[in-house]
Order: structure tokens, then sequence, then C-alpha cells
């Protein structure tokens, strides 16, 4: 078992060296009613374009997220996994997805009270606290709601990605970049190994994602 140093160590190195295939645009899922719950299986004609989202510094962290989503889908034993970032358009805030690996989901969440009562992404990104469930079943069994993408997923991680020793900036308080969130078809998938694996990702997104803010 490695710790969250040692993780961090090798996936600075492996993104120094990898060519990830890029993608500005993917296939999502009809919404249902409301906006609320994916439609899994059914594809809208449209894909998202990030490009009509993004500025170019954080267009440029595309190719970045994706080479970590590769090194994720590598090293860990997840069958799901997203790199989000906080988006603000006006007054609204929403979690935009910038790279993945898996089933086709959502492109962006809420960040509304209102959509974090039923969705760990939207309660993540807004209070920061991470969220561990290792088995979906039984969360909601004893009353936790529980948004679903994928009715195959057993366990989820989500954890925020924080500015606080790697912000470069004037701000002295952390604030919330976004979020990273993994799913399992097992459940219990997220032991202290895999914990581990996923804080050093958040560290190194943290960097990237500070930097991209200052250019």
């Amino acid at each position: 078992m490695q710790n969250s140093k040692q993780y961090l160590k090798v996936l600075k190195t492996w993104c120094e060296t990898h060519k990830p295939e890029v993608k500005y645009s993917y296939p999502v899922p009809l919404l249902g009613e409301g906006g609320t719950c994916s439609l899994f299986g059914e594809l809208s004609e449209h894909p998202f374009d990030l490009t009509t989202v993004l500025t170019s510094p954080q267009l440029s962290l595309v190719a970045q997220c994706q080479s970590i989503v590769d090194w994720v889908q590598q090293q860990s034993n997840v069958d799901w996994f997203g790199i989000y970032i906080t988006l603000h358009n006006n007054q609204d805030a929403a979690l935009t997805k910038l790279a993945y690996f898996g089933e086709p989901s959502r492109a962006q969440f809420p960040l509304s009270k209102e959509f974090a009562a039923i969705s760990n992404n939207t309660a993540v990104g807004l209070t920061g606290e991470k969220r561990v469930i290792n088995n979906v079943q039984e969360f909601v069994k004893q009353g936790g709601e529980y948004y679903t993408c994928d009715p195959k997923v057993k366990s989820e991680l989500c954890y925020p990605i924080v500015s606080n020793k790697n912000n470069n900036s004037e701000q002295q308080d952390a604030k919330i970049l976004g979020i990273i969130d993994a799913e399992s078809f097992s459940t219990d998938c997220f032991d202290q190994d895999q914990q581990a694996l996923f804080s050093a990702v958040c560290e190194y997104l943290s960097e990237r994602i500070n930097k991209s803010e200052n250019i």
C-alpha cells in the first residue's frame, strides 16, 4: 500500500511524459423531467462542447486532466472516473466535467443547495467535504439521497479539489476549485490505499488549476 505522497510522485512522473488523446467534446445522456436525472443509456444527439464554456486557460487544462484520467484508469480499480472544475456564469455556478473514462454521464452539475440534496457531486462542490460511500444500496436504505447515473454503481468516492497550500493568488482563504468523482461496480472499493491515490490526484489538480487561473 502506498501513501498519497508516493502516489503523487508517480503521478507527476507519468504526466511529464504521457501523451493523452484529448477530446474537447463528449456524448451526454438525455436528462429527465426538470433536468434532474440522467436517463441511463439514452444519449442526446448533441455532444457537450467544452470550447463553448471554457476560457483559453481552462481549455489548456483538458489535456492535463486527460493525462490524470489515463493514469487513474491504469492505477485504480474503479469503473468510472471524472474531473470537474467550478465554472461561474453570471450568478450561476456549476461543476463542469473536463475529462473522464467510463459510461457517458451528464456534463454539468448545478452548484445549488436544492441540487446538493440529491447529488454527492454538488454537495462536495459546495461544502468541500469528502464523501465515500462503500455500499450505495445500504446508504439508500438508511435514508441517504443518491443521484443515480449508472444503476450498476455500488460504491462511490467524491473529493473536492481545494486551493490551499498550492494557492498562488493573493486570496488566503481556501476555495473549492472543483471535484473528482470515482465509481465502482463493486462494494467496498475505496479502502485506505484507493483513498490515498485519489488524495494525490486532488493535490496535483490543485497545483495545475491554480497555475491556469494565474496565467
